[in-house]
């Protein structure tokens, strides 16, 4: 099969057709033969009985063996070429594409090998996207330098999006042997553009696996993708319909349109008007005629009002435990709470001060800048590091408040006259503010000299004597408070500032990772919650675990499983992400069915040989992950 600019019929070799035949007779062999046994073994018997007796009258054909769609049911139909999960290569399949489903068949079978739900697509890409996608997942998610991120092998990402180089790989190979055949030579760049990719989202039972596909012309990727983008809008408003109220839809309708961008940005520039009118009202206060100090009451009036109009559509759009478990949202309340109590309360005496925290609602522009958020989120995260210090801070300040207090309140009591007296003498000094010239000093001078020769403003023709206790008090105070306790207090402060700033940086990045379509974390294995466990067993635990999983598998006690057991079985655990095996896939795993026995099933011996070339694959795109992303790193340390 060959891509060209002419229609070509494509041909299939005899392996497809023995694999067409393999599928018949496994859904025959799968109608008759799952059933309960009556004698289970230890070592998970209980879980298999059970398993097979809940699938006792289980009808495979109309499930798990889905069949073809027919006549109106499908919206599109046509021949394409997928891409293996298992060996490199590609695989023809008919497409059938309807109002819920993309599913898949063999030319010619009536048998469905894989299907992807329409809900769980979360976007389809064309010819070089997939590969340019990557390339800003990469540049927008990078960590900052200097910041070590770490994991074991079993919880390392792992990336299958070099997947357009290794799709290179394979065509240029396969246009070099059309070469010596004398074919057609066309090169892998022009056929990456006859591909598209359904990328499934995390959450779906492909847990985000991508679905790469190869049609015969660019105009037919146009056709497929548009296609399925149309059917799969139309399924989630199907489904957007079904499965929500009409409070609820409405208030889905309402969060869409608070969050947009445009209204964000009026909101931010409404608070900075705001601002500024508060300031020129604070500016002319004095000078202010009657009909200027009207303006700027009916101008807060309508500040106030549309502040208030922006809480309740906030409120109704998050209602109701998303709006309170949201910090800002709590403080958005407060300020419009304020400002609402300032209106009726602005003429009483006693509660002025209620009119001028109206300018605090500058604040609420923190929440909306995400510079401005990151600064005050970090600052309260170093709250609690740096208060510690800080009383470290306090106390020593009181016990040097008290020692002065016991030396000198009797020869300086305007500095040392009580215990608060000298606590605010001590806090001058950790100032730094004129703590020799305004405090030190002075208690050079004895009393005797200073009431005769100095008066309140110099003392400079007072009699000094140098006083050792009065140096030494203060010398220690400045050296052990200001010098070192005050700079360590200020090196927590920095600290933790940077540590919160970068918590901050890395939850914004994974947000990002998460809520766009960038797909560099994605499985390449429907069997990759299972190698992520196993991955981190020694060799003799994992033929352990490996013999354990066997026995749960086989329900019928047979000593051999089949596609029927694998798939039901696997799923059934949990792991993260889960597993779910098409026909299709196991078709790939087993490579068309070359591990099975005569039987189509996988006995312990076979079923080892697939887990552990799985895994051996699945541990070898780890390290080479790695291996690139400390490459890179080096690269951007310049190293």
């Amino acid at each position: 099969w060959r891509v060209s600019n002419r229609a070509s019929v494509p041909t299939w070799p005899a392996q497809e057709e023995r694999t067409m035949a393999a599928v018949a007779s496994m859904a025959a062999a799968t109608r008759q033969n799952h059933r309960a046994s009556s004698t289970t073994e230890n070592g998970g018997g209980r879980n298999a009985e059970k398993r097979a007796e809940e699938h006792h009258d289980h009808d495979l054909i109309g499930d798990v063996l889905e069949t073809v769609p027919e006549g109106d049911a499908c919206l599109k139909k046509g021949v394409i070429r997928k891409r293996r999960i298992g060996p490199k290569g590609w695989s023809t399949r008919t497409m059938y594409l309807t109002d819920h489903k993309i599913l898949y068949s063999h030319p010619g079978a009536g048998v469905v090998v894989d299907s992807v739900s329409l809900l769980d697509i979360q976007n389809v890409y064309k010819g070089k996207e997939l590969e340019q996608e990557q390339s800003a997942a990469a540049a927008t998610t990078k960590p900052a330098r200097g910041l070590k991120i770490g994991g074991n092998a079993s919880s390392a990402p792992i990336t299958e999006y070099d997947m357009p180089q290794s799709m290179k790989k394979d065509l240029e190979a396969k246009y070099k042997e059309e070469d010596k055949a004398g074919g057609k030579a066309i090169h892998a760049e022009s056929e990456l553009d006859c591909c598209f990719h359904i990328v499934t989202t995390p959450e779906s039972i492909h847990t985000g696996r991508v679905f790469t596909l190869l049609c015969e012309t660019e105009k037919s990727v146009q056709e497929w993708a548009d296609a399925i983008q149309r059917a799969r809008l139309r399924a989630k408003a199907d489904d957007f319909l079904e499965n929500n109220t009409e409070w609820r839809r409405a208030q889905i309708k309402l969060k869409n349109f608070y969050q947009h961008t445009w209204l964000q940005f009026m909101i931010v520039a409404l608070i900075f008007v705001n601002f500024g009118a508060n300031i020129a009202e604070a500016q002319i206060s004095y000078t202010a005629t009657a009909e200027q100090i009207q303006s700027f009451k009916t101008l807060d009036y309508v500040f106030t009002g549309l502040f208030c109009v922006e809480l309740l559509v906030n409120m109704a759009a998050n209602w109701w435990w998303p709006f309170w478990a949201e910090s800002w949202n709590l403080l958005d309340t407060l300020i419009v709470f304020i400002s609402l109590l300032s209106i009726p309360l602005e003429d009483i005496p006693g509660v002025k001060i209620v009119r001028v925290l109206r300018a605090f609602r500058i604040v609420r522009v923190f929440k909306r800048l995400k510079a401005l958020r990151l600064i005050v989120r970090a600052t309260v995260l170093s709250i609690v590091p740096v208060a510690n210090t800080f009383i470290v801070l306090l106390l020593a300040t009181a016990v040097f408040a008290i020692l002065g207090k016991e030396m000198f309140s009797e020869h300086s009591p305007r500095f040392f006259g009580n215990f608060s007296i000298s606590f605010f003498t001590m806090f001058q000094c950790v100032t730094g503010d004129g703590w020799a010239s305004e405090v030190a000093r002075p208690m050079f001078i004895e009393q005797s000299n200073l009431q005769n020769h100095i008066d309140e403003n110099t003392y400079e023709a007072a009699i000094v004597e140098f006083n050792g206790g009065v140096a030494a008090f203060f010398i220690v105070f400045v050296m052990t408070i200001t010098m070192v306790i005050v700079n360590i207090v200020l090196a927590v402060l920095l600290d933790e500032f940077l540590k919160a700033a970068e918590m901050e940086k890395m939850e914004q990045c994974l947000e990002q990772k998460e809520n766009s379509a960038h797909i560099s974390n994605r499985p390449t294995s429907p069997l990759e919650g299972l190698l992520r466990m196993l991955a981190g067993y020694s060799a003799e635990e994992l033929s352990q675990r490996l013999q354990a999983l066997f026995r749960f598998l086989d329900c019928d006690r047979s000593g051999s499983i089949d596609y029927y057991e694998l798939s039901e079985g696997l799923s059934s655990l949990s792991l993260s992400p889960s597993v779910h095996v098409s026909l299709e896939d196991f078709q790939d795993l087993t490579q068309n069915l070359s591990l099975c026995n005569e039987q189509q099933k996988l006995t312990f011996s076979l079923f080892d040989t697939l887990v552990r070339s799985q895994l051996r694959t699945f541990v070898q795109k780890v390290v080479q992950d790695a291996i690139e992303a400390g490459g890179a790193s080096g690269k951007d340390s310049g190293l």
